[in-house]
């Protein structure tokens, strides 16, 4: 351990190895992040998970290799009651070299956020030529049933991917580049209103359900060939045209990223960088039969 006893700032260093070698679900390095003191996360693995002393995420501040990244990261910027994504859409772990938290008391260069303040070190090419290939597996094979469910949700994860870096001209030009993608099928199940038994006689007599104006008989057929898409009600509510019924979803998310950086040094003091980030993903859910 190292003390500063410089600054009064209030933090973590994450470095390479422990990037790599920390066990982190789905591969967001953010989960790190609660390593830093006063750190706190709702357990949902993301960067708008995570907060700092009892300050709201939108607090925080990002910087990636010294540029403000705080808003492509944040899912709702200024907004704190706004959706979300459901994409990580990131970085991959495999090109980030290193990232500082600073929960508190922070110097005046990164604070910029009242919440924390996150540093980003990317990886950079070097005169030797390294690369990596990678390939997490997790499946309910592996998984127990939730405490909230009689059975087991079908889970099936793959993330894969790789890096390479090296020279372009030595001691002069290098490259880095990585790819990840992740290739995942889950199972969920939901509890959702549905017609009841009730309902839906009256719907196929012909009569009106319920007695808002403008209920009649020929708007009440009108909606019979849609009753096949409900599932059957298994728990009755106070409604007598309602019930509960607990259906299972299959939901499929496939995610690409790809990040590539050049550096180029001009002299011992003078250098310049280029780096380009890509991701994209496509999530596609449908009920499934229970």
């Amino acid at each position: 351990m190292v003390i500063d006893t410089s600054s009064a700032k209030i933090g973590v260093n994450i470095s390479p190895e422990e990037i790599q070698n920390l066990p982190v679900n789905g591969r967001n390095f953010a989960n790190l992040m609660t390593l830093a003191t006063g750190a706190t996360s709702d357990g949902n693995g993301g960067w708008a998970s995570v907060r700092f002393n009892g300050k709201s995420n939108q607090q925080n501040y990002l910087s990636y290799d010294g540029v403000d990244g705080t808003y492509v990261w944040d899912a709702s910027p200024g907004y704190l009651n706004a959706t979300g994504s459901q994409f990580r859409l990131q970085t991959s772990m495999e090109s980030v070299a290193e990232f500082r938290v600073n929960s508190g008391l922070a110097p005046a260069e990164s604070g910029l956020g009242a919440g924390g303040n996150i540093t980003v070190v990317t990886k950079s090419g070097s005169n030797a030529r390294r690369g990596s290939l990678f390939e997490y597996l997790r499946n309910d094979a592996m998984d127990s049933a939730s405490k909230y469910d009689s059975k087991k949700q079908n889970l099936e994860m793959h993330q894969f991917g790789g890096s390479l870096g090296g020279p372009v001209a030595l001691n002069r030009t290098f490259f880095f580049a990585s790819y990840e993608g992740l290739k995942q099928t889950t199972g969920l199940s939901f509890t959702e209103a549905v017609p009841s038994a009730e309902a839906i006689r009256r719907i196929a007599a012909g009569e009106p359900v319920g007695s808002g104006a403008g209920q009649t008989a020929a708007r009440t057929q009108a909606v019979a060939p849609l009753l096949a898409g409900f599932p059957r009600g298994t728990t009755a509510t106070a409604n007598p045209l309602l019930d509960l019924a607990t259906a299972d979803h299959e939901a499929r998310q496939t995610e690409h990223s790809v990040s590539a950086r050049v550096d180029h040094r001009f002299t011992e003091t003078q250098s310049l960088y280029a780096r380009v980030l890509y991701s994209n993903g496509d999530i596609w859910t449908h009920r499934i039969a229970r």
